[in-house]
């Protein structure tokens, strides 16, 4: 809470504030919050202003605020609101302040109206979190000014620049208006008059319909575009047709030949060697609608070794047409040139100028190509070219080359010393490299020309490595079995090897190529693949893999016999499984075909044999099933075997027996 002079403390209640409120309408009447006592005067109780002019300001009047309680009062806000704020205006000592008992503060009301007519509001005075609330009811009246409606153009004078005839982008002049009286103008008609060939557009009016206060403005866009050479005028005309008032604007402009389009832009004449010549051609076209006249063309500074070699801008130039102006820079010395090509014409804006510029130089360096040998096995040597290139348009002599004294690099063979080279031609430089120690070596090749920045160096490197030993990292066959008469494929990879032999068997060794590779064998017996590496310095590594061939089998397996039932047995029990020998052979596994027969009793006479089932299993055994064996038959079997190669035996011996009755109980 705030302070309070010295003296027995004051309640809260008496410090949360202080409010008046007049209700809009009721002039003179004070209401307080529900249930608030009488705690403070205002005086007047309302406030009525005399007829004031537009946008002119009052003498203030003011309101008395007393504290007529018997504690401080807090005021936290004194504010126009209700009605027409902009009308009035308030100051006040009362704001934010402790009115203590039978104290009193000010608030200073001002009136200043912005139309014609009664102008209302009300004046709120508020106690600390509403405690308290009172409005002072204000009233006053607008009358127009008693001045002359003025409506002032800015600028004054609409005068456009000199502009082409046609122009593709227009210029544009805003014309702000300002309300320079004392009422309202409505600006009920903005439009052009008197526009000679329609030279003059409104591109941007938001203006019209709008009404203007005193001292508020409005922006209008003007365009000039003259169809032709010449003076063009027109009037911007204004109404404000409410009051009956008018103004009006001259516009002017003059259309001229627009500057001739130039093409290139700019010249530019770069890196132009000493003792050659480059030329540009510079064309000029008139885009108006009359002649184009060049009166002159020259320097605006003159620059030794550049000069205008042809020009075909003599004569006028219709409409459409155009001529060509042709330089040469011939440069004498070394350095950066920059001018302009000055043009002058009838056309607008001249002289039109044209921005050359270049620079000149000795001839270009030769262009080495980079040599770097990468790495090389100590003992070994490999020999690679240098090239040497003139990219320039000037002959190029080279008058030396030399390689630093080494060990590891020297020079085989040289096409360039004491050469010289036309434009785009090139020499080369045959240089060996035979590491003698690991690491990395380096030797500067130095070259004496006639190029800006002789002598020019370029380092010769490489690298020398050890060298390891050779490694077989593969050595497989897609198959190890084959058939006698089939292939298979024989695949090797190698690490570090100069020399890699294969030797099959006791047969002489077979040189391969190829670092890894795979092959295609097909011996006709077992065979055994040695696979040597040799590197560089004679030190070897060896793998073997071995391939087996099949020779074919024709011997057909021996004959399986029969266990059970044997001939003549009758069978009793169930289930019923026939039994024979296991055999064995060399092209393992075996498989058995067996065969099952049958024979009714009453046909005993004619042989007549039924198949009753045909199979081909891997056990020595075979089950039959239960219901084809029938007591009404006698049965019989045989057996023979089959090898992998496909070779079967000859059959068993036919083996019968019978179904037992079984006894009825």
């Amino acid at each position: 809470p705030p302070s309070t002079p010295p003296g027995p403390p004051l309640p809260w209640k008496a410090l949360i504030g202080l409010g008046l409120s007049i209700t809009a309408g009721v002039v003179g009447a004070i209401f307080l919050l529900p249930g608030t006592p009488e705690l403070f005067t205002v005086q007047p109780e309302a406030l009525t202003f005399a007829a004031q002019p537009l946008d002119e300001p009052s003498p203030p009047q003011t309101l008395t605020v007393r504290n007529t309680s018997d504690e401080p009062l807090f005021i936290t806000s004194v504010r126009i609101a209700a009605g027409l704020e902009s009308d009035f205006t308030v100051t006040s000592t009362c704001l934010n302040s402790l009115l203590f008992p039978n104290d009193h503060c000010t608030i200073s009301v001002g009136f200043q109206p912005m139309e014609v007519g009664d102008r209302t509001a009300q004046l709120v005075i508020e106690g600390e979190h509403g405690a308290f609330e009172r409005t002072v009811f204000l009233q006053g009246e607008g009358i127009p000014h008693v001045e002359n409606t003025r409506l002032s153009f800015s600028p004054a004078n609409f005068a456009f620049e000199p502009t082409p005839t046609n122009p593709a982008e227009p210029p544009t002049q805003s014309i702000t208006l300002q309300n320079t009286g004392r009422t309202t103008i409505t600006l009920d008609r903005i439009a052009l008059v008197d526009n000679e060939a329609d030279a003059f557009v409104i591109s941007d009016n938001p203006c019209t319909g709008t009404s203007l206060r005193p001292d508020a403005t409005c922006t209008i866009t003007l365009q000039f575009l003259p169809p032709d050479t010449a003076e063009f005028q027109a009037m911007l005309h204004i109404e404000d047709t409410t009051q009956g008032m008018a103004w009006d604007g001259e516009l002017t402009g003059l259309g001229q030949l627009p500057p001739p389009q130039v093409e290139p832009a700019d010249l530019l004449f770069d890196a132009v060697s000493i003792g050659t010549a480059a030329r540009r051609t510079v064309t000029l076209r008139n885009v108006g609608r009359s002649p184009l006249r060049i009166a002159n063309i020259d320097w605006s500074e003159a620059i030794d070794g550049l000069e205008i070699v042809n020009q075909t801008c003599q004569d006028a130039i219709p409409p459409d047409e155009s001529c060509e102006v042709q330089i040469q820079f011939s440069p004498r010395n070394a350095g950066d040139i920059a001018t302009a090509l000055r043009v002058f014409s009838n056309a607008i804006a001249t002289p039109h100028q044209i921005p050359v510029s270049g620079s000149s130089q000795l001839s270009p360096p030769p262009i080495l190509s980079p040599l770097d040998f990468g790495e090389q096995q100590i003992g070994t040597a490999r020999e690679a070219t240098l090239t040497l290139t003139n990219p320039g348009p000037a002959p190029l002599r080279i008058q030396d080359v030399a390689l630093a004294p080494s060990e590891h690099f020297a020079i085989v063979n040289d096409a360039c010393r004491d050469t010289t080279l036309g434009p785009d031609r090139r020499c080369g430089i045959q240089i060996r490299f035979a590491p003698g120690t690991p690491g990395r070596h380096a030797a500067p090749l130095t070259i004496t020309d006639s190029a800006a920045g002789s002598p020019r160096t370029t380092p010769i490197q490489g690298t020398g490595v050890a060298i390891p030993p050779p490694e077989i990292v593969r050595l497989s066959l897609e198959t190890d079995v084959i058939e006698q008469g089939d292939r298979t494929e024989l695949c090797y990879a190698t690490r570090n090897a100069t020399r890699i032999t294969l030797r099959a068997n006791s047969e002489s060794d077979r040189t391969l190529e190829a670092p890894s590779d795979c092959l295609i064998v097909s011996p006709r017996t077992s065979t055994s693949y040695e696979l040597t590496a040799l590197n560089a310095q004679g030190a070897t590594t060896q793998a073997s893999v071995r391939l087996e061939v099949m020779v074919p089998d024709t011997t057909p397996p021996p004959i399986p016999q029969g266990i059970a039932p044997p001939s003549g047995a009758s069978l009793c029990e169930l289930p019923l499984v026939l039994r024979w020998s296991n055999v064995t052979d060399p092209s393992s596994p075996i498989r058995y075909r067996i065969i099952v027969e049958r024979q009714q009793f009453d046909e005993r006479q004619n042989e007549f044999w039924e198949t009753m089932q045909r199979d081909i299993v891997s056990e020595p055994q075979f089950g039959l099933s239960q219901n084809i064996v029938d007591s009404s038959y006698r049965f019989r079997w045989q057996v023979s075997a089959i090898d992998r190669a496909g070779n079967e035996s000859a059959p068993s011996p036919w083996y019968t027996f019978t179904r037992c009755i079984p006894p009825v109980i």
